[in-house]
Formats: structure tokens, C-alpha cells, sequence
């Protein structure tokens, strides 16, 4: 059996984190489906900017950017290295590759 996949960027991926009850409906029906979600290596490292910048904070003040990342790159959450191909096709999908927040 085939998992399904999502690539997701960086604001749906620390919504999966920290608030998965926020999430439209479709989107939460492929993780309890056990969809693979993808994460960009530039979502990485948007992520590291918007912390630095205060843009996003964590709960314990005692968490550093790394360490939120580490723990959110675990099951379902995998890195997603972007190859040429990635680039390309994701390019191509257009609108139809994302999932509206409603």
C-alpha cells in the first residue's frame, strides 16, 4: 500500500505542529490517512528567518529554533530535498498542487 504525500510550505507546517485542529478538513483527513507531508528545504530555512525575526515564538521559553525544527521533522513530517524535477513539476501545478484554507 501506497502512503499518500503532501507537500506543505512553511505556515501549514507549523500549523500541523501547533495547531492540527486548525487545519481545513481535507488537509486533516490525509494525515489521519497517514499522508507523508513533505517539507521544502526552504521552508527550513524560512522558518529559522521568521523565528529570528520574532515572527513565530514558541510556547517554552527555553526552545530554540533548531530543536522546534528537529522535533518537527518527525513522522508524519519528513525533509523534502528539492531537485530540479521538484522545482519544475511544482511549478507546473499551479493553483491545483495547494490546498485552500477556508
Amino acid at each position: 500500500m501506497t502512503r499518500d504525500a503532501c507537500v506543505l510550505d512553511t505556515h501549514a507546517w507549523v500549523a500541523v505542529v501547533e495547531a492540527p485542529d486548525r487545519l481545513p478538513r481535507r488537509a486533516r483527513r490525509l494525515i489521519d490517512r497517514g499522508a507523508t507531508l513533505h517539507i521544502p528545504d526552504a521552508c527550513l530555512w524560512e522558518f529559522a528567518m521568521l523565528w529570528h525575526r520574532g515572527r513565530v515564538s514558541p510556547t517554552d521559553p527555553r526552545m530554540t529554533a533548531e530543536r522546534w525544527m528537529t522535533g518537527a521533522l518527525a513522522d508524519p513530517c519528513v525533509a523534502a530535498h528539492v531537485t530540479p524535477r521538484i522545482a519544475t513539476t511544482a511549478v507546473a501545478l499551479g493553483d491545483q498542487g495547494f490546498l485552500k484554507q477556508r
